[in-house]
């Protein structure tokens, strides 16, 4: 799949999955809330910047 178009659908698909957390999140409990905005920064901080790379590797290692 193209880059640009991979990254589209996994905004996309980022997009509604927040739209279902912030609906949810009314429910939520303080505590909650705190471990759920720590998790996402941390997902912002490491885990989405490095895909890219992890895709690029797993290219360059499988040829797929």
């Amino acid at each position: 799949m193209n880059p640009t178009a991979e990254l589209t659908r996994k905004n996309r698909d980022l997009e509604e999955l927040n739209e279902l957390l912030v609906a949810a999140r009314r429910d939520l409990t303080d505590q909650v809330q705190e471990l759920r905005e720590r998790l996402l920064a941390f997902m912002d901080e490491h885990v989405y910047p490095a895909e890219a790379d992890y895709d690029r590797l797993r290219e360059r290692l499988t040829g797929c």
